[in-house]
């Protein structure tokens, strides 16, 4: 009876300082509860009212969405100069010219697919990254190596995004995408494993003998994850409100990964960008920081449809469609280069044991 106590006791559990990755309760708890919850309550009641979709759907975009891909560019300091200007420049040229032609030879389907299978890994990669960082903070270093542990979790999450992808007839903003053509039998089955990939998970962390004191935050932040992709992809049964659920839990939890990395900066640097950022990362300026990065999001992109609708106003569509996936695209090739573990400046800022 142990086991189960100290596992109920981990729900009502609040003091959480040395487990988690934010020097405090609230932080750490709001990657555990706080923003998870935010996601789905959001998500749940713009699919259930759906004449508010549209406003959520905007305000995330705006508040969120447009800032957390402008965050990924305060990082560039953890990779050589030489690889800053091959990501700032050979790598865009490269995916503009992958998604022109993709675009014109197959067409839109085409760009959506791409867009939505590799935006589920991307979300995945960042999530199992964050539980590693919390890993390494709980004094348990099996669980943060463990591969078979790390394979059930792509597991779990692959198994929820082929329920909702593999669903006959399914659209994305009113735009389809290629659907893997299974029987509902095997649809099942995959989801069935799915949830196996979650048991067994659950019980190789009590073989790994992994104290409970010490992993009950990463231990919480793994479930939410699981929780968040079991309702995103699985009961919900409309891809775009799901897409809604689980893109407002990502980029909330990037923003707030990004600022505390920043904030930890003990340099001041060499130039004005630099120093610009270690004035606004202090922990007293985060609402500054925020709000001027939400400014500079917004006028970018602003700037961006302005050129756009500038350049080609009867082909908007189009334009609109390659550009933003070629500025996405560019943000998943970007954020896998930069976000690296193993390397020392992201070990030393965020207090890493790995």
């Amino acid at each position: 009876m142990e086991k189960p106590l100290e596992i109920a006791a981990f729900f009502i559990e609040v003091k959480m300082h040395n487990q988690g990755i934010f020097n405090s309760s609230v932080g750490n708890w709001l990657f555990v509860l706080g923003i998870p919850m935010a996601a789905l309550h959001i998500g749940l009641f713009a699919s259930t009212f759906n004449e508010w979709f549209e406003l959520i759907f905007v305000a995330n975009l705006w508040v969120l969405g447009y800032h957390h891909v402008i965050a990924t560019y305060t990082r560039f300091e953890s990779v050589s100069g030489s690889e800053t200007r091959a990501l700032l420049i050979k790598v865009p040229i490269l995916i503009g010219i992958f998604v022109f032609t993709v675009y014109f030879a197959v067409g839109p389907i085409a760009i959506f697919t791409i867009y939505l299978y590799w935006q589920w890994f991307h979300y995945t990669r960042q999530s199992d990254g964050i539980s590693r960082a919390i890993a390494s903070k709980s004094q348990s270093k099996s669980i943060c190596f463990d591969r078979f542990n790390r394979s059930l979790f792509y597991l779990a999450s692959f198994c929820c995004f082929f329920w909702m992808c593999s669903r006959q007839g399914g659209t994305f903003l009113g735009q389809p995408y290629w659907v893997p053509h299974v029987g509902e039998l095997v649809r099942f089955l995959v989801l069935v494993l799915g949830f196996v990939a979650i048991f067994i998970w659950v019980i190789n962390i009590f073989r790994l003998k992994a104290p409970l004191e010490h992993i009950k935050f990463f231990f919480g932040y793994v479930f939410s994850h699981f929780l968040i992709y079991m309702c995103a992809y699985v009961y919900i049964d409309e891809f775009t409100y799901g897409w809604l659920v689980i893109n407002i839990w990502h980029n909330a939890q990037y923003l707030a990964f990004v600022w505390l990395y920043n904030s930890r900066s003990s340099s001041r640097g060499d130039g004005p960008f630099t120093r610009l950022l270690y004035y606004l990362s202090r922990k007293s300026r985060w609402p500054i920081y925020f709000l001027f990065f939400l400014l500079v999001s917004t006028l970018l992109y602003k700037l961006i449809d302005f050129l756009i609708y500038q350049a080609s106003a009867s082909q908007v569509a189009l334009w609109m469609a390659t550009v933003y996936a070629v500025i996405n695209f560019h943000h998943y090739v970007v954020d896998g280069r930069v976000w690296k573990l193993r390397r020392p400046i992201i070990q030393e800022r965020l207090r890493l044991d790995v």
